[in-house]
Parts: C-alpha cells; sequence; structure tokens
C-alpha cells in the first residue's frame, strides 16, 4: 500500500489499489498480483447487450440490469460448494459460498440471478428457500 500512495497519476495509483484489493483470479497465494485487463472487443464485433454481459462487469452505468430471468439447461437435485450452473442462455454460475442445499429433482427450474450488496449476486431457484451466493464463470 506504501508504494502505491507513490503514484502520482491517478488511474494508476488506483490499478495499484485494485491489484491489492482483487488478487488473480481463483488463486488464494496471489495478494498484491495484478489482474490482466480485459480483452477488447474484435474490430468490428456487435457490442453484447446487457444480458449478455450480466455478471461479468463492473457496474459502471444504470443501464445494467438488476436481474437476471433464466432456466437452468439440466435437471439438480441440490448443490453445495462450487457447485456449477449452467443457464439455457449459456451462462455458468458457480456456488461461491459454502452452503449446500438437498431436495427432490428439479427439472430445467426457473432461476433468477440477482444483485447483492457490494457486487455479489445470488441465485434463487423456484421451488427453493435459499439462494446461494454465486459468480459468473462463464
Amino acid at each position: 500500500m506504501l508504494r502505491c500512495r507513490t503514484i502520482a497519476e491517478s488511474a494508476a495509483r488506483l490499478a495499484c489499489y485494485d491489484a491489492i484489493a482483487l488478487p488473480g483470479l481463483g488463486s488464494r497465494s496471489g495478494w498484491g498480483t495484478p489482474v490482466a485487463p480485459a480483452a477488447a472487443a474484435p474490430a468490428g464485433a456487435a457490442p453484447a447487450t446487457a444480458a449478455e454481459r450480466f455478471g461479468m462487469e463492473r457496474r459502471e452505468s444504470r443501464e445494467m440490469p438488476d436481474r437476471l430471468e433464466s432456466r437452468l439447461a439440466e435437471t439438480i437435485e441440490g448443490w453445495e460448494p462450487n457447485t456449477r450452473f449452467r443457464l439455457d442462455n449459456g451462462q455458468v454460475w458457480q456456488v461461491v459460498d459454502g452452503s449446500r442445499a438437498y431436495y427432490g429433482k428439479l427439472e430445467r427450474p426457473r432461476v433468477v440471478v440477482s444483485r447483492g450488496m457490494l457486487g455479489s449476486f445470488y441465485l434463487q431457484i423456484d421451488g427453493v428457500n435459499q439462494a446461494p451466493r454465486v459468480r459468473r464463470v462463464q
């Protein structure tokens, strides 16, 4: 943090602090490792819709939706830590909290992914009272 304080340019200083607060993805030993910037879209590519970007962006504008409705692409009976859910729209969300839930088979239930506080997301499944905290992985 002391090194970051000495950087005069605002954007570079912020990037330095972000590298401390957001270590390399999936790495517990990556503290202080800079996070690689997102790759730019190829020239001439159509911009993704807000629904396609949901969960992958930093919330920089009010145009981003607060929730996404879809269906699971498979039958499920529950989840545990690190379980991945594939939605009909192709998105994949992974459980990131320590929750577990087991219930009867649900055939492609309707789901709602909603924003929580501080950039978190929750997956609400029709017919289930719990909503695990998730992050989008694809």
